[in-house]
């Protein structure tokens, strides 16, 4: 299986640094910035939730609303994208305008 994003072909457009790399140096900074002797309890959930909800808000302004095409491209099910936004509190209304 191939881990790398696709590239937007409509410009041939790749991200000059991948976005993993980003990730890792943004973790870095967190960790570096914590407390060693008082880690926050559920780090992992803390991180997810921090990733997911701006890709679950970017995936349905992409798809212009339409939560079957989100999940698509997001490779979930329109139900658990639905239940993944529930979850979140997230409407759609609130994605579409934090893009206007």
């Amino acid at each position: 299986m191939n881990n790398e994003l696709p590239v937007n072909t409509t410009t041939n457009i790749q991200a000059q640094v991948p976005l993993r790399n980003v990730v890792e140096e943004m973790l870095h900074t967190y960790f570096t910035s914590l407390d060693p002797e008082s880690p926050p309890p559920n780090l992992y959930d803390f991180i997810i939730k921090e990733v997911e909800i701006p890709l679950l808000k970017k995936a349905l302004v992409f798809a212009n609303g339409n939560q079957s095409k989100a999940a698509s491209i997001l490779g979930i099910s329109r139900n658990t994208l639905r239940r993944k936004m529930a979850h979140y509190k997230l409407t759609q209304l609130e994605a579409e305008e934090l893009e206007t």
